[in-house]
């Protein structure tokens, strides 16, 4: 016969990074067989993003780089940034809108 258990809920918190820390998080995320070129990191990490997002955004960027048959740039990041944001609900930087 199995006991019965109450249900337990946890709730965790995380604090979001800020500049200093998404700056290192976009140089230690990036791969180092990923080329890039002209990536201003001050400019991406001045977007709040957390670790994850940022992730996602490179792999996006690496994906629109491989079609164009280039390195990422920002034009690829901006992209990939906008298209993360918009997945989340929230506007891209007003300097980054097309």
């Amino acid at each position: 016969m199995l006991a019965e258990r109450s249900p337990r809920s946890f709730a965790l918190e995380f604090k979001a990074p800020d500049a200093g820390e998404r700056a290192a998080l976009w140089a230690r995320l990036w791969p180092e067989a990923l080329p890039q070129a002209g990536l201003d990191v001050e400019a991406l990490a001045a977007v709040p993003l957390t670790g994850g997002h940022i992730r996602n955004t490179i792999v996006r960027a690496a994906f629109l780089a491989a079609e164009d048959g280039t390195a990422v740039g920002m034009r690829h990041v901006r992209r990939a940034l906008h298209s993360e944001l918009t997945e989340l609900g929230r506007p891209a930087p007003k300097e980054w809108r097309r």
